[in-house]
């Protein structure tokens, strides 16, 4: 009798052990399963430190409601004047700027929509001259060297109106014409954001011109972080 009492006794100590190294085995699983997802998602999502660079030069961070552009400093327009604030390289205009990306002005348009900005679409190619853009507005920060300016405080403009960028959406143009725009200075029928205190044509009019700051920008090819997101 005592020997049967002893041989199930075993056999409840086998049994416990095989479920309690089940379980354990099951939980570790999972654990490493959990890190490998936090890594994952660290990597796609990105985060609010997270910067551009000329291989990835567009960040969208949709969490903070900010999106970052790669770009580098067009020395050519301390001393001569343009309109364009950002231009793709490789646009018709890619020349042009004071600040060129190697961004699509599409997959900009796209960012900008994805961190919850509504476009104007309201400059037509046709649009007479003075005609304002509309849609949200833009905060446009530029990082240099690591400190923050407004874009305006890297242009000089003369006239000096003031600075209120708008979503002017202007997708459809973008792709007609091809030229690169992502920043315009005065309000534009074809740059996915311009400036609204200047209307359409004011440059060509010749009744504005602008120019990037030497003693911010400092030189040709310089890297510059530039964000976008609702102004408040």
């Amino acid at each position: 009798m005592r020997f049967k009492l002893f041989l199930l006794f075993i056999a409840l100590l086998l049994v416990t052990g095989l479920v309690f190294g089940c379980s354990g085995g099951t939980q570790q699983q999972a654990s490493v399963g959990e890190s490998s997802q936090d890594e994952t998602g660290d990597t796609v999502e990105g985060s609010a430190t997270e910067n551009p660079t000329k291989d990835n030069p567009l960040v969208v961070d949709e969490e903070n409601g900010v999106v970052k552009v790669y770009t580098e400093v067009n020395a050519k327009y301390f001393v001569e004047p343009t309109r364009h604030g950002i231009i793709m390289v490789g646009g018709t205009y890619g020349d042009k700027p004071i600040l060129s990306a190697y961004t699509e002005p599409a997959d900009f348009y796209q960012a900008l929509i994805d961190i919850g900005l509504k476009p104007g679409n309201n400059v037509k190619l046709d649009s007479p001259p003075g005609t304002i853009v509309e849609g949200d507005v833009v905060k446009v920060t530029v990082n240099v060297d690591g400190q923050d300016y407004d874009f305006s405080e890297i242009v000089k403009a003369d006239p000096e109106l003031g600075w209120e960028p708008r979503f002017g959406g202007n997708l459809d143009n973008a792709g007609i014409k091809k030229t690169g725009c992502i920043l315009c200075l005065d309000s534009c029928a074809v740059g996915i954001t311009s400036n609204s205190k200047y209307g359409t044509k004011s440059f060509d009019g010749g009744t504005a011109k602008f120019y990037g700051k030497q003693e911010i920008l400092k030189e040709d090819k310089k890297p510059v972080i530039v964000s976008f997101e609702l102004a408040e």
